[in-house]
């Protein structure tokens, strides 16, 4: 398939979406090395922290849902869901931080049909960003 030109060319990567979970269904060997480096940035430019929470979509003309928050950032956050939603598509979103909801503007920017979305905040209040940072601090960041 021609001539190989980056070092990553004939690697596979994974991705578990549920980083809390087993990727595999059987045991690793608990003496096994594990001698993985990232060799690509993952794209993120915050960030991102394990986070069991909800959150609530408003598209225009469309009735609110909730779907669980797998991740968060201060700049987005990723959505466990099976709607398929088209990229690019803005939307309101509603955080769940224990008993405080913050609202922000975002964007889809990843869509993984059946597993969930990435989404990227667009506009956010201050007030908002704070509490966001604020709850982040009490989280376990997500290793990268």
């Amino acid at each position: 398939m021609g001539e190989s030109t980056k070092s990553s060319d004939g690697c596979l990567g994974l991705l578990n979406i549920a980083p809390d979970k087993p990727l595999w269904d059987f045991p690793l060997r608990p003496d096994a090395i594990d001698d993985y480096k990232q060799m690509i940035a993952d794209g993120h430019s915050n960030p991102r922290s394990v986070a069991k929470t909800r959150s609530r979509f408003i598209f225009t003309g469309e009735f609110p849902f909730g779907e669980p928050v797998a991740d968060l950032s201060i700049g987005g956050c990723y959505v466990e869901t099976t709607i398929p939603i088209q990229l690019a598509s803005r939307l309101k979103v509603g955080i769940w931080l224990g008993q405080t909801k913050v609202w922000a503007e975002a964007r889809v920017t990843h869509s993984t049909p059946g597993l969930g979305i990435g989404i990227r905040f667009t506009g956010i209040s201050e007030p908002h960003l704070d509490q966001i940072k604020q709850f982040l601090q009490s989280l376990t960041p997500l290793a990268t």
